[in-house]
């Protein structure tokens, strides 16, 4: 049989084993691609993996993996230190930055080290809307300017090393990601537990936006991109189009598992649990998806209500 213009396409993901790189690698595996997965632990990682895929071992800030890249047609670059799992020391702020802009180092080094013709086409690699800082009051899109705290200057370095491969391959996508929502991981299968105990609430006053994205859209707009003859380069915000307050986070989620939403987590507290993180819980950031409209897509969950319904009566059903 002879194969699919899409089959013959060989993927390397880093990241490949966290919330968002599970999924993706099992939707490109249904479709029949292969490819490679940068992993902390391949032995461990070699049972969970979707087919077609091989683990190579390693971290994202040593180059000692970096020869693997060769002869794939695309990276997607996801990996990153969690940011709202420990209080932010000194330590903890060294991590998040390095497994970020140094490790985007690395990996474009590694491109750039290789033979052009066994150099992948395309890379995605992932950002963060924390490029534009936190606000209450304003709304930003792909051309907003960068603001000027913790995450915003790392996000204007992560993305700078990454655009050090502009004119190195044929295409350099920046994906600035909302926060993703699945029950499987991140901030909603944090809260869940929470809230299913009726302990759930709003977190400092509730008006904070959250710019939200569902785990599907984030997996089909990768996909796509992969898949596509030729996709727009550049930045592209991967939010959905309708960001909410936290206070209607809060009630949306509390209504869909009928338990009350009431409580409220003090700023305070948040403080002595992440330190210095807290501050981009307690504000956040309210980010449109304007290049991912202009292009044509259509979320499969556009709004809050949608997104919610689906992941909870996926897992009650699981």
């Amino acid at each position: 049989m002879v194969q699919s213009e899409e089959q013959k396409i060989r993927v390397f993901v880093t990241g490949g084993t966290g919330l968002i790189g599970r999924s993706l690698l099992q939707e490109l595996s249904d479709l029949g691609l292969k490819g490679t997965v940068l992993t902390r632990d391949a032995l461990r990682a070699r049972t969970s993996l979707a087919p077609g895929f091989v683990a190579v071992e390693g971290s994202v800030e040593d180059p000692a993996w970096t020869p693997h890249l060769a002869g794939h047609d695309a990276v997607v670059h996801l990996a990153g230190y969690p940011l709202f799992e420990k209080r932010w020391s000194k330590e903890v702020k060294r991590r998040i930055r390095c497994s970020r802009v140094e490790g985007t180092g690395v990996l474009v080094a590694g491109i750039k080290a290789l033979e052009p013709s066994l150099r992948p086409r395309r890379v995605l690699c992932a950002s963060a809307v924390g490029y534009y800082g936190t606000s209450e009051r304003r709304t930003f899109d792909e051309l907003s300017p960068p603001g000027t705290d913790y995450l915003a200057r790392v996000a204007v370095e992560w993305e700078g090393q990454a655009r050090m491969l502009e004119g190195e391959v044929e295409q350099l996508i920046l994906y600035r990601l909302g926060i993703v929502l699945s029950t499987e991981g991140g901030m909603l299968g944090r809260v869940l537990p929470f809230f299913k105990a009726g302990l759930g609430g709003k977190i400092a006053s509730g008006s904070q936006w959250i710019s939200w994205v569902h785990h599907r859209d984030v997996c089909e707009v990768l996909k796509g991109a992969l898949l596509a003859k030729k996709s727009e380069a550049g930045v592209i915000n991967l939010c959905a189009p309708q960001p909410v307050t936290n206070k209607e986070f809060t009630q949306h989620l509390a209504q869909l598992l009928s338990r009350p939403g009431f409580l409220k987590v003090p700023s305070v507290l948040l403080h002595t649990l992440l330190g210095e993180g807290s501050q981009y819980l307690v504000r956040g950031q309210k980010v449109m998806p304007h290049s991912l409209l202009g292009g044509g897509y259509s979320f499969f969950y556009p709004d809050i209500t949608s997104a919610l319904e689906q992941l909870i009566s996926k897992q009650s059903s699981s």
